[in-house]
């Protein structure tokens, strides 16, 4: 037998129907078998799901995209209360032809000055306390300013002399030379630190930490030069300029060139320009801009054709004559002080506001004269009060 027959052998018995009704349901088998693999499906979907979900709860698995809302604000300094209405008057000018204001502190208590504010002029330096004149001070070879005044009563500035510039603090009724040489003391703020310039040709800026310290010098980019340090904030930042370039320092001396918004690329600020947790600056063509250093958040506050200044702004920069309502700049807001308080004289007086009280309670500053000849109207010293 060979294969071909041995299989026919074996496969005979299942030639044929076979007899009787099936063993097996084959729809119901089916069935079943559909059902099961329906219940195997969702099994394995729902083991998917629970896997899916205790990854996201676990943070173990993202699958949400990032989150695209609008980022978080920068926390800004609060914005100070403006004061309903302001009184101007005269500060006493100790007989002295001429008066200028130079300076303020934070309280408003104290302020400084000059009775010889134009070239050739010969006249003290003068400090007021609560509006009242309390020393007139001999200037140091003839010829110096006091810049700046802190809430201790400590002032600070420099002779004028082209060749022989020195920085000195006012303290005790003494004056005293700082350390470090030639140069301008700037600005000095409720801490004692000391901010200005070493140096007459080739300058550079410094920071005294306080009236007996070394001078620190302050960084520049590489290349960068300084003309001018300007102000010290409360809290320790620093402003200067060169040209038309404004640089910041922070209170860890890191420094920091502005790069301003405005059109023409010019923020320009003033002495006495930080305010507020600010610091100010103009554009004669884009206005009043300020920026907040920690953040470096700038805020436009108004166009070309602004009215209100900041202190350290001269009557030009603010283009306010003496028929213009004054203002100062409170925050963003502006301190309206009033008309002009030289009476008779509305438009032959412009006028600068060269400091202003952290409350926004004292303003003071100086009325000069529009005539091309400054001595045909002396300048004047004036303090507002406000409430």
């Amino acid at each position: 037998m060979n294969d071909d027959d041995f299989g026919t052998l074996l496969l005979r018995p299942l030639a044929g129907d076979p007899a009787g009704s099936p063993r097996v349901d084959v729809q119901r088998a089916m069935r079943e078998g559909r059902r099961m693999r329906h219940r195997r499906r969702w099994s394995g979907f729902a083991a998917l799901v629970a896997a899916l979900t205790a990854a996201l709860v676990t943070g173990s698995l993202a699958l949400a995209p990032a989150s695209t809302g609008p980022k978080p604000r920068p926390t800004l300094p609060p914005e100070p209360a403006v004061p309903a209405a302001c009184t101007g008057s005269p500060l006493p000018d100790g007989g002295h032809r001429a008066v200028t204001v130079t300076g303020g502190d934070s309280t408003g208590r104290w302020h400084v000055g000059t009775a010889a504010p134009n070239a050739g002029d010969k006249g003290p330096m003068l400090i007021w306390h609560d509006g009242k004149l309390v020393a007139q001070i001999a200037p140091p070879n003839g010829d110096a300013t006091l810049h700046d005044i802190n809430s201790s009563g400590v002032a600070v500035g420099s002779n004028n002399s082209a060749w022989d510039t020195y920085p000195f603090v006012y303290r005790n009724g003494k004056i005293e030379r700082l350390k470090g040489g030639r140069g301008v003391a700037s600005a000095i703020n409720d801490s004692g630190e000391i901010v200005g310039t070493i140096g007459v040709n080739n300058r550079h800026p410094v920071r005294w930490k306080s009236a007996d310290a070394e001078p620190e010098t302050l960084p520049m980019p590489p290349g960068a030069t300084i003309q001018f340090v300007l102000d010290v904030a409360p809290d320790g930042w620093i402003s200067g300029m060169y040209l038309s370039d404004t640089y910041v320092w922070s209170p860890d001396g890191q420094v920091r060139k502005l790069a301003p918004p405005s059109p023409d690329g010019v923020f320009r600020p003033g002495p006495e320009s930080f305010g507020f947790g600010w610091l100010y600056g103009v554009s004669l063509r884009d206005g009043v801009s300020r920026y907040e250093p920690r953040t470096g958040t700038w805020q436009h506050l108004t166009d070309a054709g602004h009215k209100a200044q900041f202190p350290g702004t001269g009557a030009g920069d603010a283009q306010v004559t003496g028929a213009d309502e004054l203002s100062v700049f409170v925050g963003r807001e502006v301190l309206r002080l009033g008309g002009n308080p030289i009476a008779g004289r509305s438009g032959t007086y412009s006028f600068e506001i060269t400091a202003i009280s952290a409350d926004a309670h004292v303003v003071a500053g100086y009325g000069l004269s529009t005539h091309a000849d400054p001595k045909a109207q002396p300048e004047r010293p004036f303090i507002w009060r406000c409430r």
